[in-house]
């Protein structure tokens, strides 16, 4: 039999064998932040019945069987792009306005973007997003003052046919903040790149000029959240912005948000609104730095927004 000495000794870790485990630092701001977005979810649930929003056992772990993939494609159809760029040396180019100079007006613009999302680990995925908006002019006379693509002039007065093409595709490590039947969160990091490319033609004189500006960016940094409302409808939104380290201060962000229409078997009709804006340039062609006579002018800037309308699958 131990004696006293050895009691008090061994007393305080019977105490703390017996008593309840404390919650981890970690496990306690795990239940904050379930508890943060299920007050962020809440309205929802109200504003559609309450009968979207369905409880789960573990809302922090997802049951999804690994890999697990999301595939979507859309189509886009919006106004007229909002852009200009300059392409060619300082002492023969000019600044090009697709709408004003090349007369590109009341063309709507159209395209279309592809996604993915392959999950990997309960904690995170890789995903990515290619886009591509298209216009194509009618063959109309150039603002008086003519055209320089390049080193290509198209003379004022000349009979040009337009087209323009902005790209952009990106790939990121997201990183699932929460994922349950009710709301996925997640914060994606990567690289990405963009592209501005007008075109023009004309007859007399016959010549074709093209004006093509692109650089990449990173980091990207994107998030998204996707809210359940119904067991049939569900509402999305996303946000990113980039960068480029080769090209400082070029940048772009895109905007979306909308709504997927669950239809059955993974497969969800998609519809949302979209708006895209970047920049490609350098602090000399921007900041009140003259360039000099041999310099040579890379810049584009443009403004894409629409409707987009698409199919989404998930296994």
């Amino acid at each position: 039999m131990p004696g006293p000495r050895k009691i008090y000794v061994l007393l305080p870790w019977l105490l703390l064998a017996g008593a309840p485990a404390a919650a981890s630092p970690y496990e306690s701001w795990s239940r904050r932040r379930g508890a943060d977005l299920d007050r962020l979810v809440a309205p929802l649930s109200g504003a559609w019945g309450g009968s979207g929003l369905r409880d789960v056992e573990d809302e922090t772990t997802s049951t999804r069987k690994l890999p697990w993939l999301r595939i979507e494609l859309v189509t886009r159809l919006g106004p007229p792009i909002d852009g200009h760029v300059k392409k060619g040396r300082e002492d023969v180019t000019h600044k090009a306005t697709h709408v004003k100079d090349a007369r590109m007006r009341e063309v709507p613009s159209w395209g279309y973007a592809a996604r993915f999302d392959v999950k990997v680990f309960s904690w995170c995925s890789i995903g990515g997003d290619y886009y591509a908006m298209h216009e194509t002019g009618p063959r109309d006379r150039i603002h008086h003052r003519g055209i320089t693509i390049g080193d290509r002039f198209f003379p004022g007065g000349s009979k040009v046919r337009g087209e323009l093409t902005v790209e952009m595709a990106e790939i990121s490590l997201r990183y699932i903040w929460r994922e349950d039947e009710r709301v996925h969160l997640w914060f994606g990091i990567g690289p990405a790149w963009a592209s501005y490319r007008l075109t023009l033609q004309s007859r007399a004189p016959r010549q074709r000029a093209t004006a093509h500006v692109r650089t990449v960016f990173a980091p990207s940094l994107t998030y998204m959240v996707a809210a359940r409302v119904t067991d049939t409808v569900s509402f999305y939104y996303m946000n990113g912005i980039a960068v480029s380290p080769i090209r400082f201060p070029s940048f772009f962000n895109e905007f979306r948000l909308g709504f997927r229409f669950r239809v059955g078997g993974g497969l969800e009709v998609v519809f949302g609104f979209v708006m895209r804006n970047g920049l490609i340039s350098d602090t000399r062609e921007l900041w009140g730095h003259s360039p000099t006579g041999g310099h040579n002018w890379k810049r584009a800037r443009w403004t894409t927004v629409g409707l987009e309308l698409g199919l989404g699958f998930t296994n």
